[in-house]
């Protein structure tokens, strides 16, 4: 359920920031989205276990990290060092699973995947406050 429930708040941020927010936000959810959607089907083709070495999972997870780092680096907004950040905690999740940490089923997951809502609430957030700039300079052009 939980995992349905992800997948439709995913779209559905990328919906709406293709709609209201900037060329940045945009590139953003979209490789974020990527990552999700090939994380699942790396995932569900995959014969290892959750708690395994997953090299695919984590290249997928660095190429997010590298489009989005980018983006923070460029960008004179604010939204996307955060985006950034959460997405260095699954690459730094791999890593802690390379040199051994024990970690069970729970702490993968929440690791993985928990930062996940909070940069679709961020992009989200930074969508709309791209829209309501954008109608405010809109506005005040008129007059």
């Amino acid at each position: 359920m939980i995992g349905w429930a992800f997948i439709s708040l995913s779209l559905l941020v990328a919906l709406w920031t293709g709609f209201a927010g900037s060329n940045e936000q945009r590139l953003a959810i979209t490789s974020l989205v990527f990552a999700f959607a090939a994380t699942t089907v790396i995932y569900f083709f995959s014969s290892s276990s959750w708690l395994g070495e997953q090299h695919a999972i984590l290249a997928v997870d660095l190429m997010a990290l590298v489009i989005v780092a980018c983006i923070a680096f460029r960008s004179k907004r604010f939204w996307p060092l955060p985006v950034a950040a959460l997405q260095a905690i699954p690459a730094l999740t791999h890593a802690a699973r390379a040199v051994g940490f024990g970690l069970d089923s729970y702490a993968v997951g929440v690791a993985q995947g928990a930062a996940a809502y909070v940069q679709l609430a961020i992009i989200a957030g930074a969508a709309w406050v791209h829209r309501r700039r954008s109608k405010m300079n809109a506005l005040s052009e008129n007059f």
